[in-house]
């Protein structure tokens, strides 16, 4: 199952499903991170779940997803039946009310043969921003996933000075490692509808095979550090 996967909208007796919602499906190792984006609502939502797959099921084990729910599509902990085929693969839900019909949901697969040294789940154990004198420490809850030459992230942010309660980030895309220390993330879709299409430069340190750090510039210039555990 490792790699990357693309929801793809559903058509129900002639009428569209939402198709403002993108959402991205990424497997790696014993890992899945589901990551839903919605611009024109603004709505995200995220988990991160333990996985596995064998005689036609898909067994997810959740281990984080925002607190807020209120957006939030993605099933938690759960057992479903799994039809697989050269494109990707189709999710059979349950019934949809009374009915004895199933809901069928299709992933299309986009990865690449790329491999990094990023591929996995990663958690941000902590993150700040320096303007000037002043440093700010975040109590966000941020995960990010790469594999097959996509990347997922999901962000539950602390509240602001503007906004009074948590906020769900979420963005998805494609990238690449250059240079050794340069993580190049092409956004093809977020909530925030100024980041998509968007490509963003990310100084990155490695250190060892489970920890590393990114640098870069925030919106308002200041100077943004993250430190990310992978997940084991």
């Amino acid at each position: 199952m490792d790699g990357a996967y693309i929801h793809v909208p559903q058509f129900v007796k002639g009428a569209v499903a939402d198709t403002n919602m993108h959402m991205l499906v990424l497997y790696t190792g014993n890992y899945v991170m589901e990551v839903v984006a919605n611009p024109l609502t603004l709505a995200g939502s995220f988990s991160v779940s333990t996985y596995s797959f064998g005689e036609g099921k898909l067994t997810r084990k959740q281990i984080y997803a925002p607190e807020d729910l209120s957006a939030n599509v993605i099933n938690p902990s759960s057992t479903t039946a799994i039809t697989k085929s050269d494109n990707g693969y189709t999710e059979n839900t349950g019934s949809m009310g009374d009915s004895k019909s199933t809901t069928a949901n299709e992933y299309r697969m986009v990865s690449t043969a790329d491999t990094s040294v990023l591929d996995g789940i990663w958690k941000q154990v902590t993150g700040f921003s320096i303007k000037g004198k002043d440093t700010t420490v975040w109590a966000d809850v941020q995960y990010k996933a790469f594999s097959g030459g996509y990347f997922a992230y999901g962000n539950y942010a602390e509240p602001t000075k503007t906004i009074s309660k948590r906020q769900t980030y979420t963005s998805y895309g494609t990238f690449n490692v250059t240079g050794g220390n340069t993580l190049k993330q092409n956004i093809i879709a977020s909530n925030v509808p100024a980041l998509a299409g968007k490509t963003v430069d990310i100084q990155i340190t490695l250190s060892g095979t489970d920890m590393y750090e990114e640098h870069h510039t925030g919106a308002n210039g200041e100077n943004e550090v993250i430190y990310y555990q992978r997940v084991k």
